[in-house]
């Protein structure tokens, strides 16, 4: 989940987390203050996701993401 308000500079970031049965295994929320446009927000959002996986040592994840841009330029 993103939103960005672009006359504040302001977004936010959150993420749902889900194991192997599809069943909730976590998840978070940040605001972000010095948001310059919609696609950094959705980078952090990716970015944090996997600091998440990564601080609980998850072997594997699966990222999802709605943006197109994110998608390619990752290669999601």
């Amino acid at each position: 989940m993103v939103f960005f308000l672009a006359a504040s500079n302001l977004g936010g970031v959150g993420a749902v987390f889900c194991d192997e049965a599809n069943s909730y295994a976590g998840g978070f929320v940040r605001q972000i203050s010095s948001a310059l446009n919609p696609i950094m927000i959705e980078l952090l959002a990716v970015r944090d996701g996997v600091c998440w996986a990564m601080q609980r040592n998850l072997p594997q994840i699966i990222v999802e993401s709605d943006s197109l841009q994110i998608n390619i330029n990752l290669k999601i």
